[in-house]
């Protein structure tokens, strides 16, 4: 690995900062349409100055990420050097606006959470974080199993479901839902799905009284916001969009406000890593509301410290009517502590120590 060096001459007030790639073991293979992986690859910095200290998790998932850890990784100079320049962060509004949008995505998100880390963690403290309906990702492949186990007292999931072998998995699902009436699904079909498809599911959960379904997640490839409207108004079953609207799939095709106006009827199902600030997902959920979409907020497979920025934005702006995919954390077989913990504990546990590939103070 090589080692990005900066000067060790600067003030004495300025921050010292770190930069770890690290990787967080999950407790099983994590497969989906698009990925297949044991852990999760991210970027942790953390910036001290004066007795205090603040933390960003940087956590691109390609395909889904336009931006590679490697991508991010050739940013960190110029990053560690607005740091230098806003560390304090006392005008936080002022802080996030100048976050050059030239970066990584998952940096402007990961700063972005820099700035209002401290807020969090005190309302946290104080008890600010009142309750929020989530649901839990079942493990691909294992999902009886987590029911009857880990997962048996959550009361709301989404499941990954492929056309080809979907009925064994919905009998599971009911079989769950006589025992435990309250509880609520979402689908994630990954874009593998049909609109025949969509009816034979729908005629299925008739036939067996199964109402308990949220909605359905990606079922097809939408490639414009025409594709979206006519699917939302044939589906029979309610949809929710998430990688429609995703940066990499939009591009020059279509702008944002036309293909929020184009699931009138169906759920943003939104990703704030892949979105850039903070203030970039709330100016997305503001449209969307305008328009009368809710939004869903959900993780990138993020550590705790992106799950509860992911969380609190989610406290702040998402819907009311819809469980939110945030609780992911028991797929980790070690996850990062939590605001206020020791970093230092989870990096010893680790298999695979983590490796320093920024530092202020580190010599070539």
């Amino acid at each position: 690995m090589t080692v990005i060096s900066s000067e060790s001459t600067r003030a004495m007030t300025s921050p010292s900062i770190t930069v770890w790639r690290l990787c967080l073991p999950y407790k099983q293979w994590h497969k989906t349409a698009k990925i297949s992986t044991s852990s999760r690859d991210l970027l942790l910095l953390t910036a001290t100055l004066e007795e205090r200290s603040w933390v960003a998790e940087f956590a691109p998932l390609p395909p889904f990420s336009e931006e590679s850890i490697e991508d991010v990784m050739a940013q960190l100079p110029e990053v560690a050097q607005w740091i230098e320049t806003w560390i304090h962060f006392d005008v936080p509004q002022k802080a996030e606006a100048s976050i050059p949008l030239s970066w990584a995505k998952s940096i402007q998100w990961g700063i972005s959470g820099m700035i209002s880390s401290n807020t969090l963690a005190n309302a946290q403290k104080k008890g600010g974080i009142q309750h929020l309906d989530v649901h839990t990702l079942l493990p691909p492949g294992d999902e009886a199993h987590a029911l009857a186990g880990e997962c048996a007292e959550k009361t709301a999931f989404k499941v990954k479901v492929h056309p080809d072998s979907w009925e064994p998995l919905l009998d599971t699902l009911r079989a769950h839902h006589q025992q435990h009436p309250d509880s609520r699904w979402v689908l994630d079909v990954n874009e593998k799905g049909s609109l025949e498809w969509l009816y034979e599911v729908d005629t299925w959960c008739k036939k067996h009284q199964f109402d308990a379904l949220q909605y359905m997640e990606d079922p097809m490839v939408v490639r414009t916001p025409q594709e979206a409207r006519t699917l939302i108004e044939q589906s029979p079953i309610k949809l929710g969009f998430d990688e429609f609207l995703q940066p990499r799939r939009r591009q020059e095709n279509y702008g944002l406000n036309e293909g929020l106006e184009s699931l009138k009827g169906a759920i943003c199902v939104l990703k704030p890593a892949l979105h850039g600030t903070r203030h970039e997902s709330i100016t997305l959920i503001e449209q969307a509301q305008k328009v009368g979409v809710p939004v869903v907020i959900s993780t990138l497979m993020e550590s705790s410290i992106g799950r509860a920025l992911a969380t609190d934005l989610a406290l702040s702006h998402g819907s009311p009517t819809y469980t939110h995919g945030l609780d992911t954390g028991h797929l980790f077989e070690i996850d990062l502590e939590p605001f206020g913990g020791k970093l230092q504990t989870t990096f010893e546990k680790l298999p695979v120590k983590p490796v320093v590939c920024y530092s202020k103070t580190t010599l070539t």
